[in-house]
């Protein structure tokens, strides 16, 4: 008895997830409890077809993302231009005033 309690507690996650698989099983091959072949081949069917969906969405959603993350970037960098040409203005100013200062 203590070593099938030991197993148990060893191996919970398997035994539940054999537990849900059967559930899974028995509710798709129904109540003659076979799954034939043209059973898998409609399982394999419908699989398919939400890959494909799937697909389909996941390439937009990541046309999406990549889009996102162009204009980021361009809004950043573009940040980044607009300060430097700020800096830039700002030592040219301070440049002309220091020189209009010495020769006053």
């Amino acid at each position: 008895m203590v070593v099938h309690r030991e197993y148990k507690k060893e191996h919970s996650a398997e035994l539940e997830s054999y537990t849900e698989l059967k559930e899974k099983y028995d509710g798709f091959a129904g109540e003659d409890k076979t799954l034939g072949p043209k059973a898998w081949q409609n399982e394999i069917a419908e699989l398919e077809k939400s890959l494909k969906d799937y697909n389909k969405s996941a390439v937009g959603k990541s046309i999406s993302l990549a889009t996102a993350e162009v204009i980021l970037y361009n809004k950043k960098d573009l940040e980044r231009q607009m300060e430097n040409e700020e800096r830039q203005q700002n030592k040219q100013q301070q440049k002309a005033k220091h020189i209009n200062q010495g020769i006053d």
